[in-house]
């Protein structure tokens, strides 16, 4: 259930177009100080 809760919440900040994906644009992000949190997915 948690789960489900937070990908919905992922799929709103994605349509929001408040999500950055990828390592580079990430990097470029958290350098000019717009981040707020940083997920990072395990295999």
């Amino acid at each position: 259930m948690e789960n489900n809760k937070i990908l919905g919440f992922l799929g709103l900040s994605a349509r929001a177009r408040k999500i950055c994906f990828g390592a580079d644009s990430v990097e470029q992000e958290i350098k000019n100080k717009k981040v707020k949190l940083v997920v990072i997915a395990r295999r």
